[in-house]
This record gives C-alpha cells, structure tokens and sequence, in this order.
C-alpha cells in the first residue's frame, strides 16, 4: 500500500498501541482481507493529507484479547445517513465515484461478512469533506508465553533469575524434544529426553528429578498412565511436580490431566517464557533445591525478540514462529532442527496416507495428534489446526469427514514444507538484518 500512497503523495501511517499483545492466534488470512481493502480504498478517496492505520487492546485477560482496529483518512467523508449503504453489496452512493475511482462497491459488504465470521463488529465515522474512519474490532487468542513490549522487558530482565533444577521431558515427537530441551538449557536446567512413558518411568526410578515435563499422548504409555504409576512409587520421585504438555484445550481434558495425578498444565506449542515462568513458580511453590552452578553450567542471556514477520502467510507458514525459535535457541541451530521437522513430518504423511487408504481411523488419530503439535511448533499453524480437526472426527468416527480433511492436509504440508526448506536460509538471513 505505501507505493500507491507515495504515488499521492500521501502520508501512511501505522500506530500500534503499546498495551497490544504482540503475539496472537487469528485469521491473518481474513485480518489482512479487512485492512488491505480499508487502506485501500483510504488511499483511494483522499487525495491530500494522510491515511492512518490504528490498533488498540479493548481487554485483555489471560487466554484472549479484544482488539480494535481503525483506519482514517483525510479523503472526501460520507454523510451520516448513507453509513449504513456503504457495507451493502454494490453500493456506491455517488455514481462519478465508481467512474473517476473504480471499484465494484463489493469491498466493504466483504469486509462486513469477514469481521462477522470472526466475532466482531464493523462500523464508520464520517463527515463529508473532513474524512472517515473505518473501524472493526475482532477477538482474538492470545499466543502462550508472549506478552506486550512492557511484559517483554521486564521478564527478560528476569532471565538470570531462574533457578535450574533436574528436569525429565517425556515427548515421543522428536523435534519437540529438541526445542524444549534448548529452552530449558538456556536457562541453566539439566535436562535428560525420553519418548514414551515407560522411559519415563524407567528414568524416575534411576534419578530423582525435580520437575518432569509429561506429554499426554505418547506410544507404548501415555502420559497419563505414566504418571500414575509414577505416583505408586515409593522413592522421592513419587512426589515430584510433573507438568503435562498437551495439545488440547478442552476443560475436559486438562482436568483429565489433573485427576491423573499430573500438577499442572502446558498447552503446545508452548513459548519460552510461559515454560520457564511455570517451571520457576513450581520451584518456589515447592521449595525446590537448584543445581550447584559446577553442576548447570551458565544459564542463557537474556533474549531480545521482536515483532517482524506476520502471521500464516499464503505458503502455510507463520514464519514468527520460526523466528522466535532461533530467538530461543539459537539461530544457528534452527536450520537443523527445521531439517529434521521436515523429515519426521513427510514421514508421518506417508503414513497418513497409508492410514486414509486403509480409512484406520485409530491410526488417524494418532498421526494426526503427533502433527498438529510438531506442526503448531514450527509455524505451519494452519496445517496444525487442520490435524486437530482431524484427530477430532476420527474421534467422533466420522470417517468421510477425517479422511477428506486428511488428504487435504497432505497436499497442503507437503507443499508448506517444500517453501521452508526452500527458502528458511534467506528468511532467516533478512530476518536478522532488520531487527
């Protein structure tokens, strides 16, 4: 939009407020929709001055936000009594518009349909000669761990107060291990990876660990089982923290959790510092004994991230995701550790292929709850909401329903993946330069 602006000579402007959470879960698809045919048609109707485009947080609690978006310009305005015309489909209240400006009076009909479909509200401010201002206010889910610019700082500012201890991460998928094995090293922990929940209860039985990080969905013992046997146990282990990492989000499922004996929750992708925070306040709630420095080495410097790079873009690919991953661990090592979440996912969809020809709903459902949490982890976040959706026909044996979204998500991964590989180097690169 800046070229056109430029063209005009006119000002664009963005201002965001500084209470808005930088990182959220929407629609970038449909929220991108709304503001490029506002800013658009901004630019469109004015002809000197400026158009402005401005966020600010409504409310905030701890799983969502309300945010309002504007854009006003210093165009021609609309009366009062034609507001309600403009979002009706092939409106144009002034025929020498459409003429000297184009357009087909489609763009805010769809605007209005969209911000419906998302759950909010849509309206306008205008008075004829002074401007307008097209406003629309959308909900949205909050991404876990990230808050504004000031929590930012202040919790970075926490970072070498983290007090390590022993933690067991019990995750069967292995790109998942990796990421959560650096987060916590970075900050001092000495951490041991298995893969299913007999390892981890093999493992507590060998050493006693402050804290385990327990997936809910593994092969050969899940989660939950694990922790209960864990709890029969008579040594120390018996009684240590254990804090389930779980895709679902259902109050169902995570009281499930609890009632097995886990002591928390940990819904995936889980962000660095909603996993060092929790781990922290277990360590404080239970009075637990740090590592001697000799045994943890130096804990991590404070991160620095910022907010560039933008939701799912159209390859699948919320590349802020990516980003922030090389933010928390280290950018040098995500080109291996997006190597190895390629390989592991085209396997598992050579076996969701063969599950669909066989229509194995069980099967399904296993592969599919694997990768909408490896998939929400490295940023193909719309490929990862479709496995969910999977995993929850299969559990409603729907099999035309599951094997239909299944297939789609196929051709889309496989694609999604192709672009990463193909072009992670450069992102990453451009990525560094600017921030």
């Amino acid at each position: 939009m800046r070229p056109k602006a430029q063209e005009k000579r006119l000002t664009l402007r963005v201002e965001i407020d500084k209470a808005c959470p930088r990182y959220v879960m929407v629609d970038e698809g449909r929220l991108r929709q709304i503001l490029l045919n506002m800013v658009s048609n901004g630019i469109k109707f004015t002809e000197h001055g400026k158009v402005q485009i401005k966020v600010q947080c409504q409310h905030i609690d701890d799983s969502m936000a309300y945010l309002r978006f504007m854009v006003k310009d210093s165009g021609v305005g609309v009366a009062e009594a034609d507001h309600e015309r403009l979002f009706q489909r092939f409106t144009t209240l002034d025929p020498s518009y459409s003429r000297r400006f184009g357009g087909t009076g489609l763009g805010l009909s769809i605007c209005r349909e969209l911000v419906i479909l998302m759950g909010g509200e849509i309206g306008v401010n205008s008075e004829p000669g002074v401007g307008s201002e097209f406003w629309f206010t959308v909900p949205v889910r909050l991404a876990q761990g990230y808050g504004n610019a000031d929590e930012d700082k202040e919790r970075e500012s926490q970072m070498n107060a983290y007090q390590p201890v022993k933690i067991l991460v019990a995750e069967d998928v292995v790109t998942n291990r990796l990421v959560i094995k650096a987060m916590l090293e970075s900050a001092g922990h000495k951490v041991t990876l298995v893969e299913n929940g007999i390892q981890a209860l093999q493992a507590v039985q060998m050493t006693d660990y402050a804290l385990v990080l327990m997936d809910v969905s593994m092969p050969e013992m899940d989660g939950h089982t694990a922790t209960q046997e864990i709890r029969k146990l008579t040594s120390p282990s018996s009684h240590g923290v254990i804090i389930a990492l779980t895709a679902h989000t259902m109050e169902s499922e995570i009281q499930q959790c609890l009632d097995s004996g886990m002591d928390d929750v940990l819904t995936k992708p889980v962000g660095k510092r909603a996993l060092l925070d929790k781990i922290q306040h277990w360590v404080d709630e239970r009075q637990l004994v740090p590592l001697r420095p000799e045994m943890n080495g130096l804990a991590g410097q404070p991160e620095v991230r910022d907010a560039a790079g933008s939701a799912a873009d159209s390859d699948g690919i919320d590349w802020t995701v990516v980003f922030q991953m090389g933010e928390d661990v280290g950018f040098e090592v995500v080109p291996e550790l997006v190597s190895i979440f390629v390989n592991d996912t085209l396997t598992r969809l050579d076996a969701v292929e063969d599950a669909i020809e066989l229509n194995d709903l069980t099967e399904l459902q296993r592969l599919t709850h694997a990768l909408a949490s490896s998939c929400g982890s490295y940023g193909l976040t719309p490929h990862a909401e479709s496995a969910k959706r999977i995993e929850f026909a299969c559990k409603e044996g729907d099999v035309t329903r599951a094997v239909s979204e299944a297939t789609r998500l196929v051709a889309g991964c496989h694609s999604s993946l192709q672009i990463m590989s193909a072009t992670l180097e450069q992102r990453l690169q451009t990525h560094r330069r600017i921030s």
